[in-house]
């Protein structure tokens, strides 16, 4: 498994193996009453989760690569999936999964409004109340829920029938007058409902779905998505579209793991109750006897200690009899708590990976002293797992452990009714069991495994095509075939805390995960798949669409197609339009750092804007208005950062920019308009697309296709050279283009790239008033992409109608293209890193926005992100690293900075966060003031001063006027602590930055938490000499760096904020810029003491601190909230 923030991070997803790369038809049917025994496809609806929108819209290409494991080695042969069933008659409705059988009958039934329950059966009324609510937000029309027994016509009923040899979760529709789904158990009545929804959204109107009748259940009774929600507090909203999702799909299972972050017991329950409704069965886990880190470290006298004599605060004593039973104590608590009949123990990567107990001799002597010579550390971490089961089954409950810890024994062998989810084999695990021999002990499997399910925000995708097509659930670990009857069935992991920053929003990861939900749903149901190919694939993905009634989860929308440039300071600059119309303009605040000032030039903007600079580096803006004007912007000054605007009298059906000169085209006319002097000049006549301007030094040079109709294209190209109000426009020679042409010009030499109408890639050369054509390739589609390096190198990028992006330097003119990667379905951007690195940017058809990379004669390729919409513009940024901005398909605007190897690449939010406008552990969702001082006067009777660093003075704070200030003629901290008391529950304590040093060569940090004394605290740490938030963590005078979480890059200025809330054992980061909340970090509490226990939280107090080399640091406002 893979949890967060542990001291030395090891989880599934770092030490073992790495991250793997792809591997990669539809039906329709006849309609009028329906009967769900306990439906199909989907119009074209607004989709919340609108990563599927851009998911289902793309066509499937070829496999990219096979991964390789965390040494590098690759991974073995792919499963070739079971065998399929035969596929679904054309007649049968598309649905996901798809029915197992349907018989067609003639005529359609349509719904009146009625649902139709026996009377007295709660179970099937709770169910009707749930379809209720999703048929009217599916057809707008409010259902009535009655009794009866019969399917009347228009009417839905919901019915008990006999017990069916398919299990609990069979159900039989009937749909003619009216519609019955019936069911011997309840969770099969709701699978019916399922489907009837599916029926329901593959019509038009939403009313009517055929008639006919269908048997369905599933192959495997499990089919799961485990996400990790340790680092990540998810609001109800995210949970209930979460649920919602899954149930569409028929997915019946998930963890919670209950530390997670922010998680309490009523808020467990009521996420346990949300999933009963959707009959998602919820597992509660609490790692144990590894990855403790949310509850051991409050407890040293039960941590296991190393070989260096330290103690592990993430790793149980094993041989610690009241350690043992401590932590099985702590289980227990739990075990009543939710309604599953499971416990996952978790039990994996003990005491780290990989798990041989090599650096702790005395857990294999102390094996030896219980049970005999033979035994080993094997032996005695099996028997802790058969004590836990031993405490799950006195409650009634199963036990679920991960593979990793079940070694080759004979001594203490894990208990036999113990379901083993299968997530890794690999070298560094001596002795590890496979798959068959794990079931031949008579345990049962859920296959989760690492190749296949495992995803960690862009760093490990999966891959829903590998999933469709090769996936075999009893094949545990590709190639070890498992007796179908073992395997219960598989589950998807998603791991969110792999790296210290939160690369993913919550809307992100649910969107990301929605592809594969649905290829797990079809491969784990096991009726005959609807299309043999991912492509094939989607047009069934397509109509069935989204679950109904789930919320929106951000408030952004950005459009595609966002521009980028860098000003003349170095910093990233940005222009992006959002669907309202509201054209942003992103500054990054300090160049090369990841923190933007984001500013609205205009209300009434459409399209996609443009960005460039001009001779003296002043930013330079072009767009087009929801009117279709042209909109202008030039800086102010170069690094000023604020742009005049001007509206010339122009129409843009299409723009261009080239420094200062603005080209816009106005039905088949061509302008040209000096931003700065609004004078127009019609430079061309006739012309059509979108226009390409460079400047050849003396003059600008403009390129555009010439006007032309569907029957008669012309031929050629219309070339436009001239400045000021002097142009000359001929037409040159050429072969009729599909694309629009791109001009690209370094000192004297251009280069023209476009696409003619037989596929054709065209490298155009200026030979005097002509342009000669040399072709670099053919099967071209698409727009293509080119650029001029830092070393005055012209390249030239395009895809090609197979898949492939290919890549030519033509500085020289036209070269042998080489291929950079395959599977691209997206037109390419080209960029470049300031050594004159080439950067390719393309999207492809596992949903990703892939990096291809040249290295000496071969190209290196990474993904860099899911869900991304148009093209992803690349620049550098002022240290020379790649940096690229590209829209979501859900409206946020990111970016993404190369800061090492190929693979290596930061990704933040220029607008959005991580977290959704829901979310309750922001300050200002902590309603209770408990203190509140601006310092507008001294109130330095309230304050105490510590000195937590005795080797550095601690000035006394100067207090009033609105700030609180500490000075210091050389390195200074002080720790200040306030005569508030901490209540229960969680509470959030916040700072205005008002002061920071001008300069410091190692510290200039502000600090706000909580603290018992100058030798035990924990603060939240602004660093503004490194630009980074981070956790600093100290227990009677020891930093407790280990599990506080790493740092993530922030730039504050005076006016932000800094807040640090505490919920139970967890600590969030949170900063507020331009009036916004955004939480940007999180990490462990980890002190040795128990922050939950009211006794232990009335010896702290409200904290700030200021720490730097010398000179003046303040704070504008102390608040402490609380909830």
């Amino acid at each position: 498994m893979h949890i967060a923030n542990d001291p030395a991070p090891s989880s599934h997803a770092e030490e073992s193996p790495a991250a793997r790369t792809p591997a990669a038809e539809g039906a329709t049917g006849p309609a009028s009453s329906v009967v769900i025994s306990s439906g199909a496809s989907g119009p074209a609806r607004r989709h919340v989760l609108a990563g599927l929108a851009a998911i289902t819209a793309l066509g499937a290409g070829a496999a990219q690569s096979r991964g390789t494991s965390a040494h590098g080695e690759t991974s073995g042969p792919r499963g070739t999936g079971p065998a399929a069933p035969t596929g679904p008659s054309a007649e049968t409705p598309t649905t996901i999964p798809a029915l197992r059988s349907w018989s067609a009958e003639a005529g359609r039934f349509s719904w009146k409004g009625s649902l139709l329950v026996p009377a007295g059966d709660e179970e099937l009324r709770a169910i009707a109340e749930t379809l209720a609510e999703d048929l009217e937000a599916l057809t707008g029309t409010e259902a009535t829920i009655g009794t009866g027994t019969d399917a009347v016509s228009g009417a839905i009923l919901l019915s008990r029938g006999t017990e069916s040899e398919h299990g609990p979760e069979a159900y039989g529709l009937t749909v003619a007058e009216g519609v019955s789904i019936e069911a011997a158990e309840a969770h099969g009545v709701f699978n019916g409902t399922r489907t009837l929804l599916q029926l329901l959204a593959a019509d038009g109107e939403h009313a009517s779905i055929p008639r006919g009748s269908a048997e369905d259940w599933p192959d495997k009774e499990v089919r799961g998505v485990l996400v990790d929600n340790t680092p990540r507090h998810f609001s109800r909203s995210w949970w209930t579209n979460l649920f919602r999702q899954m149930s569409y799909l028929k997915l019946n299972q998930t963890n919670l793991y209950i530390d997670g972050m922010g998680l309490d017991a009523d808020e467990r329950k009521q996420i346990d109750e949300l999933a009963a409704r959707y009959f998602i069965e919820l597992v509660p886990q609490l790692n144990m006897p590894g990855h403790m880190a949310q509850i051991l470290p409050a407890h040293p006298e039960f941590q296991l200690v190393n070989a260096d004599g330290a103690k592990n605060p993430v790793a149980l004593d094993l041989t610690n009899a009241r350690a043992v039973d401590w932590a099985l104590d702590r289980m227990e608590e739990h075990l009543e708590e939710f309604s599953a009949p499971e416990w996952h123990l978790g039990s994996d990567e003990f005491p780290g990976w990989p798990g041989t107990g090599a650096d702790h001799p005395q857990l294999d002597e102390y094996a030896k002293e219980r049970f005999g010579a033979d035994a080993t550390f094997a032996d005695l971490f099996a028997d802790f797992q058969n004590q836990a089961n031993a405490r799950v089954k006195k409650h009634g409950k199963k036990m679920l452990v991960w593979n990793d810890m079940i070694r080759a024994s004979s001594v203490v062998t894990l208990d036999a009714d113990v379901t083993v989810e299968y997530w890794i084999q690999h070298p560094d695990l001596p002795g590890l069991l496979s798959g068959p021999q794990i079931a031949e002990r008579g345990n049962t499997l859920i296959n989760s495994h690492v190749d296949f399910m495992y995803y960690d925000q862009s760093k490990r995708n999966l891959d829903p095509r590998d999933i469709y097509e090769t996936f075999d659930p009893n094949h545990i670990a590709l190639d070890d075939a498992v007796d179908p009857s073992a395997v219960r069935g598989a589950r998807i992991a998603v791991w969110l805390a792999w790296i210290n920053t939160p690369m993913e929003s919550d809307l992100e990861v649910l969107s990301n995960i929605v592809p594969p939900m649905q290829a797990l749903s079809q491969v784990l149901w096991g009726s005959p798949k609807p299309a043999e190919s991912w492509s094939g694939f989607a047009g069934v993905r397509e109509s069935v669409g989204e679950a109904p009634g789930l919320t929106a989860l951000t408030e952004n929308t950005i459009q595609a197609d966002p521009a980028i440039a860098h000003d003349a300071e170095g910093r990233l600059v940005t222009a992006a339009v959002d669907a309202s119309g509201n054209l942003r303009l992103a500054r990054q605040i300090v160049p090369g750092l990841t923190r933007y000032d984001v500013t609205v030039l205009a209300e009434d903007a459409d399209g996609s804007p443009l960005l460039a600079t001009d001779d003296e580096d002043a930013l330079v803006l072009a767009s087009r208005t929801t009117a279709g004007d042209l909109l202008l912007g030039l800086e102010k000054a170069p690094a000023d950062g604020r742009l005049d605007l001007s509206r010339p009298a122009l129409k843009a059906d299409a723009i261009a920019l080239s420094g200062r000169v603005a080209l816009t085209r106005e039905g088949s006319d061509l302008h040209a308009i000096t931003i700065g002097d609004e004078r127009a000049e019609t430079i061309a006549e006739n012309v059509a697309g979108t226009p390409s301007a460079a400047s050849d030094g003396e003059r600008t040079v403009v390129l555009a296709r010439p006007a032309g109709s569907t029957d008669d294209p012309a031929a050629g190209m219309v070339l436009v050279r001239g400045a000021g109000t002097s142009w000359e426009a001929t037409t040159v020679d050429g072969p009729v283009f599909a694309s629009d042409p791109l001009l690209l010009a370094h000192e004297d030499q251009l280069r023209v790239l476009a696409i003619d109408a037989d596929g054709g890639m065209q490298l155009g050369t200026p030979d005097g008033d002509a342009l000669a054509w040399e072709q670099l390739g053919t099967g071209a589609a698409g727009e293509p992409a080119g650029g001029v390096g830092p070393d005055g190198r012209v390249h030239a990028a395009w895809r090609t109608r197979d898949g492939s992006l290919m890549h030519a330097d033509v500085t020289d003119g036209a070269a042998e293209p080489t291929t950079a990667t395959t599977d691209a379905i997206g037109d390419p951007t080209l960029g470049f890193a300031k050594d004159g690195g080439v950067r390719l940017l393309v999207r492809t058809g596992r949903c990703t926005l892939r990096v291809a990379a040249l290295s000496g004669s071969t190209w290196e390729t990474a993904e860099l992100a899911e869900s991304t919409v148009g093209r992803a513009p690349i620049t550098w940024d002022s240290p020379g690293r790649p940096a690229y901005v590209t829209a979501t398909s859900y409206g946020d605007l990111q970016t993404g900075t190369q800061w090492g190897k190929i693979g290596d690449w930061g990704r933040d939010f220029v607008i959005g966060t991580i977290s959704t406008p829901s979310d309750d552990l922001l300050p200002s969702a902590l309603k209770s003031t408990q203190l509140s001082d601006s310092f507008a006067k001294d109130t330095s009777s309230r304050i105490t001063v510590l000195t937590p660093d005795g080797s550095k003075p601690a000035p006394e704070p100067q207090v009033g006027g609105g700030r609180l200030a500490v000075s210091g003629d050389s390195a200074f901290f002080t720790l200040l602590t306030w005569d508030q008391m901490l209540d229960a529950g969680e509470m959030s304590i916040e700072v205005e930055v008002d002061e920071l040093l001008d300069e410091a060569a190692e510290e200039n940090s502000l600090l706000v938490g909580v603290a018992r004394d100058e030798k035990t605290y924990a603060l939240l740490r602004y660093d503004a000499a490194e630009q980074r938030i981070g956790f600093e963590v100290v227990a009677d005078g020891e930093l407790m760096s280990d599990g506080a979480g790493g740092s993530v890059p922030v730039v504050l200025d005076a006016g932000d904020r800094l807040a640090m809330t505490v919920s139970g054992t967890w600590m969030a980061a949170a900063v507020q810029h331009q009036g916004i909340w955004s939480r940007v970090h999180a990490g462990v509490l980890n002190a040795p003491v128990d922050m939950t226990d009211e006794t232990v939280r009335a010896d702290y107090r409200v904290a700030a601190g200021l720490r730097g080399d010398a000179g003046t640091l303040a704070i504008g406002e102390l608040v402490a909230r609380t909830r």
